[in-house]
This record gives structure tokens, C-alpha cells and sequence, in this order.
């Protein structure tokens, strides 16, 4: 009886060191991580306390309700659609689009004339027609040299243009223009300012889609009044 009692007591504290070591196994961290959780929770801790925390500027600003804009009831939340059925939405400044790495397609800064001006000159460079009329007659070299630039590089064939937001220097206008390639025209990239995809693979560079990634040369177009008349002065573009 004894003898039995032995075995049943050895059986089992076999069995209980046989699940413990088991345990242990399946979680060798165990013992370990209390110290880890500690140890991070204390660092936190100390960089939470040595950090110097600047008072919140302006916290709802996100969240609460605009009211008051011009011409809307004051009872009335502002938003888009109410401040366009108010008729006062030339009360604020436009948002225009803009194209990354170029410009802002604002062209606000130029009077009809400069329009007419720039887009009748890219309008010549695009359909390959006589530009000169747009030149200023001491500057006609600028446009003699940006030709030739085009026709060595085998780079003259363009198929539309963009006007960006131009930049007033004393009653001189620098007006940005981005001409695009034809699709299915080669080019050597050396004259190209606006490649924006030449950096890229061309197996990654075809997948991108879009005016900001499509071949494109970027010059500035530089005007000036000439008597009642506006006149490109300079032409200038990135030539490596």
C-alpha cells in the first residue's frame, strides 16, 4: 500500500515539473518582460517630464462652428455652399490649381494685352509659325537662340501650353510657361526644364499619368510695356 502511495506521489510531481518546464518553454520570455515593460514605462515616463510642452494654439479651430462670414446670417453655420448662394464669393480670394514643380495657374497679374501677348507667342512656338511680331526688336536674339537650342536638340515639336503666375520686377513681368512634347515625340532631355519623370525608370516613368508628369520644357517669358503694346523681352530656359 505504501509502495502504491510512493508511485502516485512521484507520478505526479513528475508530471507537475513536466507541465512547468513545458510552460516555461513555450514562453521563454516569461520573467523577462515585466522588466522590459518597466523599463520602457519608466523612459516614457522621464521624456514626458523633461519635455517642455507649448500651450495649444488655437485647439478648435478645427472643430467649431464659423459663423459670420460676409453676407450670411450670423444663426447660419459658414461653409462653401452657403457663402456661393450668398452672391459674396468674390468677397474672398480664388483658389487656383496649380501644377507641382511649376506654377500656379493665376494669370490675374496680367492685363488682357499680356495675355494676348503670351498666348499668341506659345501659340507660334506650338504650331511652328513666325514669332517675331511678339518680340521686343532689340531682343529678337533671344528668340534666335532659343529656336536654334530647340532645333539642335531636335526638341521643337510641342503640342499645347500653360501660362503660371508671373512675378512683377519693376514693371517687368516673368511670366512662366510650360510647353508639352508630343506623345510620340523623341527628345533629348538636355533642354528640358519641366522633366519631371527623367530621374525615374522608364518602366515607372510610362505608368505616370497627368500634366505634371508629362514631357514638357518649362521657360520664362519676360515682358514688357513698349509703348501701348506689351513685348517679350527675354526668353529664358534651363539649357545643361
Amino acid at each position: 500500500m505504501i509502495l502504491c502511495r510512493s508511485k502516485v506521489v512521484s507520478s505526479f510531481l513528475a508530471g507537475a515539473a513536466f507541465c512547468a518546464a513545458f510552460i516555461s518553454c513555450v514562453n521563454p520570455n516569461n520573467g523577462i518582460s515585466d522588466s522590459s515593460d518597466k523599463t520602457l514605462r519608466a523612459t516614457a515616463e522621464i521624456i514626458e517630464k523633461e519635455t517642455v510642452w507649448s500651450d495649444e494654439l488655437e485647439g478648435t479651430v478645427l472643430t467649431q462652428k464659423t459663423t459670420g462670414a460676409d453676407g450670411i446670417d450670423k444663426s447660419i453655420e459658414a461653409n462653401p455652399y452657403c457663402i456661393f448662394a450668398s452672391g459674396s464669393e468674390t468677397s474672398y480670394k480664388p483658389v487656383h490649381p496649380e501644377i507641382v514643380g511649376f506654377a500656379k495657374l493665376d494669370t490675374s497679374l496680367l492685363d488682357k494685352d499680356a495675355v494676348a501677348t503670351v498666348e499668341s507667342f506659345c501659340d507660334a512656338i506650338v504650331k511652328g509659325d513666325d514669332a517675331d511680331a511678339y518680340m521686343k526688336k532689340e531682343s529678337m536674339y533671344s528668340l534666335v537662340i532659343f529656336l536654334y537650342d530647340l532645333s539642335q536638340n531636335k526638341t521643337d515639336s510641342f503640342s499645347s501650353y500653360v501660362i503660371g503666375e508671373p512675378f512683377d520686377n519693376d514693371g517687368i513681368l516673368q511670366c512662366p510657361v510650360r510647353l508639352y512634347y508630343k506623345q510620340e515625340e523623341s527628345h533629348d532631355a538636355s533642354v528640358t526644364a519641366g522633366d519631371m519623370n527623367d530621374t525615374l525608370p522608364k518602366a515607372e516613368a510610362d505608368k505616370l499619368t497627368g500634366s505634371a508628369y508629362e514631357r514638357s520644357l518649362d521657360i520664362f517669358l519676360y515682358i514688357e510695356k513698349v509703348e501701348d503694346s506689351w513685348k517679350i523681352s527675354q526668353i529664358s530656359y534651363a539649357a545643361q
